[in-house]
């Protein structure tokens, strides 16, 4: 299947100039892509009032040019509410980093498509002290020992439940398809699926 994503000149453009297809030079995918949208994780974060990821992808060649190693980082943002035992709600927000490493090649299949296959063992995700901030009554109640033991634990535990999440979404990406890059090469788009999400990237390595 093939979308049209910008207005191609002429019907009988030779292959390879304006999309991927069967004779693709795959070396125009290479280097690094950061997503135009963000996705929505929000429905799938037990407590968050919202939670985003903004992806971006390095794609890198290997050896035989038909494929190489990949690196999907991306930053996370969340705003969750929780109601601390003793002392009523709190609101915790925080801005943290991703980053997991894996390896594409093209799907033999589909010419169309491109397979990632992910190191689950490699995902890491950071958090800043100065990136997550709590608030409310519950929280202002505490002692100041009672704060920093929540701190610790709360980023722990969101980490922890991010990690699942993102494993999770990873799993979207394990075959993208319908890999669309633009005339000048600044712009990529593809398909992932369960659901089916059209996603747009510009170049950042430009």
């Amino acid at each position: 299947m093939r979308k049209s994503y910008f207005v191609l000149g002429c019907a009988l453009l030779i292959c390879g100039s304006v999309i991927f297809a069967s004779c693709i030079e795959h070396n125009k995918i290479l280097g690094s892509w950061k997503a135009i949208t963000p996705i929505d994780m929000t429905p799938e974060l037990s407590g968050a009032s919202s939670a985003s990821f903004v992806p971006a992808i390095t794609f890198e060649g290997g050896k035989e040019k038909s494929g190489g190693d990949v690196t999907f980082a991306g930053s996370v943002s969340v705003e969750k509410r929780f109601t601390h035992n003793l002392t009523g709600e709190i609101l915790m927000s925080a801005a943290g980093e991703s980053r997991v490493e894996g390896t594409w090649s093209p799907d033999i299949d589909d010419d169309e498509d491109l397979l990632i296959d992910f190191d689950m063992e490699s995902l890491k995700i950071k958090f800043d002290r100065d990136d997550i901030t709590f608030s409310g009554g519950g929280y202002m109640s505490l002692t100041n020992e009672q704060k920093d033991s929540l701190v610790t634990v709360e980023t722990e535990v969101l980490a922890r439940e991010l990690r699942s999440v993102l494993k999770t979404e990873l799993i979207r990406f394990s075959v993208i398809e319908d890999v669309e890059i633009s005339k000048d090469r600044n712009t990529l788009g593809f398909e992932i699926k369960s659901p089916k999400t059209d996603l747009r990237f510009r170049r950042m390595d430009k």
